[in-house]
């Protein structure tokens, strides 16, 4: 027979365990909290610097995750106003799960609101990419649609099918173009394409900073994520595709809903969305 349990007295042990938790997780990341209760040496004694030797390790960490995860803004912003505005951050916002390359998910939403930085309001797109690509590159593998081999096999013109994007597919639009600066600063390998469904001369090369909007796609064709600036039809092109229509609805809502700019060259343009692990299809 199993012993009998005092449900009152474990339930309460379990609670004053789940409160030393949050009060150690809390102290670890604002050196303006006191050493939790029931953290001590030998004879009972609260060591202060003990606990800060944590604090310290457990701050450095997370500075140098989101120094990896945006090292274009580190690079812009310079090493110690990137750990200060880091620090201001990891108080705010700490991390809700243990997976350091998933941390910083809103550092781009604190970047556009932090006062000191008012007159820099271009590093939240810069921010914003960063997170993209590193999304992307972490993203799970997807087998895209094979339009050489798999066109036959359709049982209808490939315009009435539907498509979705790819699980590394992430589409971005920003206040400011800020490709150059992004590309020049950051620590990754960026293949960088123009890539409109309205073609004209000067988007032949892409800006280093410029007032916006800005329309982005990342895709990972293969090990690494690669970079397309699109035109603001291109980008429409792609939410069509997720809301489900067929690729011939898509490009006649795509340009219903942008000012074109140039030539239309949808051809140009499925060729390359179909050659770059873009689109799967599904329906």
């Amino acid at each position: 027979m199993l012993p009998s349990v005092d449900m009152k007295k474990a339930n309460n042990s379990i609670q004053a365990h789940n409160e030393l938790q949050k009060a150690f997780s809390l102290g670890l990341i604002d050196s303006r909290r006191e050493v939790p209760t029931g953290i001590v040496k030998s004879r009972g004694i609260i060591s202060k610097k003990r606990f800060d030797v944590y604090r310290n390790n457990v701050m450095a960490s997370l500075i140098e995750a989101l120094a990896a995860n945006y090292p274009a803004v580190q690079k812009l912003v310079g090493d110690d106003y990137f750990k200060a505005l880091a620090s201001i951050y990891i108080y705010s916002q700490p991390p809700s799960q243990p997976v350091l390359y998933e941390y910083g998910e809103s550092f781009a939403q604190f970047l556009a609101s932090f006062p000191g930085l008012v007159d820099f309001p271009y590093l939240e797109s810069v921010a914003k990419l960063e997170w993209s690509w590193l999304s992307s590159f972490h993203s799970a593998d997807d087998r895209s649609f094979d339009f050489s081999n798999e066109e036959n096999r359709l049982g209808k013109p490939i315009g009435d099918c539907q498509f979705r994007p790819t699980k590394s597919v992430r589409l971005i639009c920003c206040d400011y173009d800020v490709t150059g600066a992004y590309i020049r600063n950051t620590s990754a390998n960026i293949n960088c394409e123009i890539m409109r469904l309205y073609s004209s001369k000067k988007d032949e090369h892409y800006q280093d900073l410029a007032v916006g909007p800005a329309y982005y796609l990342f895709v990972r064709p293969d090990l690494s994520p690669e970079l397309y600036c699109l035109d603001m039809a291109g980008f429409e092109l792609f939410n069509e595709l997720v809301r489900g229509k067929s690729l011939n609805e898509a490009l006649v809502k795509a340009a219903s809903k942008s000012t074109p700019n140039g030539e239309l060259d949808a051809q140009e343009f499925l060729e390359k969305l179909f050659s770059s692990n873009t689109l799967v299809l599904s329906g």
